[in-house]
């Protein structure tokens, strides 16, 4: 897998060939100090994943994955060096394309076995899944206590905190059902997803836990390595299996698990992302009754997911991002009526 790096720092180049020296098919092919020759490399020397070390410039980083997205995409990988200092510009740079993140200091050497095998642990799953990729052609109401007469479930992967956002902020702020969301992301990001959305929409956003009873008018995100899933229609719980899955939490779990639950007033959503985690958990929450809904490729910032559920006929509609908001309160306004 070829792998190159954009960075100002000669210390975290050095970190950072140090690091993925240990595997033997990650060393850095080429490195780049600013933005303008890495969208020329880009274009001449196509990696398999573009490491983008943030530094301490958030803003300029954003910047980068937008540019380098447009005019010479490739699979992006951030380097954090705060969660907490960098939570806003970081979900930025996911929804404009970068695929995932990885946390190298945050109060830790950057000598860290942990940091070194988290970084590895990426570039192994990008290979796995195969890098390469291709551009896209107020105040909080609070949950009302009431029993929820429908539901909302919600999956996305790269680019999918903005796209999140986009939807999200198209709910009321007394939206009459809960909302659970799945975001392929590490789960000491979680937090800070949550937290960033919570400023973003009129909805309260809480990170989901364990034998949660939801209450309309609330989003709950996956904050664990584990699947989130339904254990009934108004309970929340994390499961451990299925081991094998790919990403953990599963937006499929999530999906399975509602469609045993629920039939009519389940909306499933399926948002930009990489591979095809949730679509055939989508299709199980067509078939059960459920309405479904998938991303066009227009507004996709990866036509990944969306695409798989396209292919096994999921999605009972295929809309561009700013038309699923107004979808689903049609959809729970005609379940509800049923």
């Amino acid at each position: 897998m070829k792998v190159a790096l954009l960075s100002a720092d000669s210390a975290e180049v050095a970190m950072v060939r140090r690091l993925t020296r240990e595997d033997a098919e990650g060393d850095i092919a080429w490195t780049a100090s600013d933005l303008d020759e890495t969208v020329a490399r880009c274009r001449t020397e196509p990696p398999d994943v573009l490491i983008l070390g943030m530094g301490n410039a958030g803003a300029d980083t954003v910047r980068a994955v937008r540019r380098i997205m447009t005019e010479s995409p490739c699979a992006i990988l951030l380097l954090a060096t705060s969660i907490h200092e960098q939570a806003a510009p970081i979900f930025e740079a996911l929804g404009a394309g970068a695929l995932d993140v990885v946390n190298l200091v945050d109060g830790r050497s950057v000598e860290s076995s942990d940091a070194a095998l988290h970084l590895a642990s990426k570039l192994s799953l990008l290979r796995r899944l195969g890098a390469k990729r291709s551009p896209a052609s107020p105040v909080k109401a609070g949950g009302n206590g009431q029993r929820p007469s429908g539901i909302v479930l919600l999956g996305a992967s790269a680019g999918g905190p903005s796209a999140l956002a986009t939807v999200l902020s198209g709910l009321p702020a007394d939206f009459d059902a809960p909302v659970v969301l799945v975001q392929h992301v590490d789960q000491q990001f979680a937090s800070g997803m949550a937290d960033w959305l919570d400023k973003q929409i009129a909805l309260p956003v809480e990170i989901a836990e364990d034998n949660t009873r939801m209450q309309s008018g609330t989003v709950y995100v996956a904050g664990r390595t584990q699947h989130l899933t339904l254990r009934d229609r108004y309970t929340l719980q994390y499961r451990d299996e299925p081991l094998e899955q790919t990403y953990r939490p599963s937006i499929d779990e999530l999906f399975f698990s509602a469609s045993k639950h629920w039939s009519t007033g389940a909306v499933g959503v399926l948002l930009t992302g990489m591979g095809q985690d949730g679509a055939a958990g989508l299709r199980a929450l067509r078939v059960a009754g459920g309405f479904t809904i998938a991303q066009d490729q227009t507004t996709s910032v990866v036509y990944g997911i969306p695409k798989a559920a396209a292919r096994m006929n999921a999605a009972i509609k295929i809309l561009p991002l700013q038309d699923i908001a107004a979808e689903i309160m049609v959809a729970l306004h005609s379940t509800s009526n049923l």
